[in-house]
């Protein structure tokens, strides 16, 4: 049940990945095998604010992703993607999945991507912290820190997950 929850947030985090402004070549593997600190969005504020409303997700077609959360490494789930994902349509999906997201917090540090998330879901409040690296077209890694109140179980109400996704061709 654990790792399902955790899915689940990673899931509704991930959704809101990347910008329409393409990365360069370089941001493929950028952080891919180096885990980076993940810095909160409100560490330093945007200065042209949230820059939300110009992130999209990633790119449609089929992507295998590599998840590792709280040390343990997942077997690799695959999705399809019938189209690019917007952060409206992140929004939706999360309220239809029984989310109430008050804040939707993201900037570009470089060509990452820091993000927080709050929101309310199953009577718990869910933060989560985001780093995201890639050009959003092949690949890109999330690595997310999840704070959960509260928690899940005891001892588990911050989670690290990173997530690796590769897109593998059209659906």
């Amino acid at each position: 049940m654990k790792i399902s929850f955790l899915t689940t947030v990673a899931a509704f985090a991930l959704l809101a990945a990347c910008s329409d402004n393409p990365a360069p070549d370089n941001a493929a593997t950028e952080g891919v095998d180096q885990p980076a600190e993940i810095e909160t969005a409100e560490a330093e504020p945007a200065p042209q604010g949230n820059q939300a409303d110009q992130i999209m997700g990633p790119a449609a077609g089929m992507w295998d992703m590599d998840i590792t959360a709280g040390g343990t490494q997942l077997p690799t789930t695959s999705i399809c993607y019938d189209e690019t994902l917007t952060l409206a349509e992140m929004e939706r999906q999360q309220r239809q999945a029984g989310a109430d997201c008050s804040k939707q917090d993201y900037r570009r540090d470089g060509a990452a991507i820091i993000g927080q998330s709050v929101c309310q879901m199953n009577g718990a409040t869910i933060v989560v912290d985001q780093r995201i690296t890639g050009d959003m077209q092949t690949r890109y890694r999330a690595e997310m820190v999840t704070t959960m109140d509260p928690p899940p179980a005891p001892g588990a109400g911050t989670q690290e997950m990173t997530i690796i996704a590769t897109r593998t061709g059209d659906c």
